[in-house]
C-alpha cells in the first residue's frame, strides 16, 4: 500500500482536482491522509466529501511540521507526497511501484 500525504493550507478551491487526481490513478492500493494546516477556508468541507480520505487538522505549524504528521498515521508500505495545489498524471504510482518492482 501507497500512502499518499496531501499537506495543504488555505486550498480549498485547488483541493478537489488534487484529490481526484489520487483516486484517478491506475495503482489502486492507496491511503489518503489529508493534513490541514490551520486553513480557515473550506479545506475540511471539501476533503469530507472524499469518504476514502483521512482528515487531520493541526493549528498552523507549517508544511514540514504537516507532512511529517502525515508520516507518522501513515501505514503504507511506501509514502508519497501530493502539494494541495497540484495533480498526478493517472498512471503515475503504477509506474512507480512498477520500478521499484523491477
Amino acid at each position: 500500500m501507497i500512502s499518499v500525504i496531501v499537506a495543504t493550507y488555505q486550498r480549498a478551491n485547488y483541493l478537489r482536482t488534487t484529490l481526484e487526481s489520487i483516486f484517478d490513478q491506475t495503482y489502486g492500493d492507496l491511503e489518503v491522509i489529508v493534513i490541514d494546516d490551520g486553513s480557515t477556508d473550506n479545506t475540511q468541507a471539501v476533503v469530507e466529501s472524499f469518504a476514502e480520505c483521512r482528515y487531520f487538522y493541526q493549528e498552523n505549524r507549517g508544511v514540514s511540521h504537516a507532512k511529517n504528521l502525515g508520516v507518522q498515521y501513515a501505514d503504507g508500505e511506501y509514502v508519497s507526497f501530493l502539494d494541495s495545489d497540484d495533480y498526478w498524471h493517472p498512471e503515475k504510482l503504477g509506474r512507480q511501484i512498477d520500478f521499484f518492482a523491477d
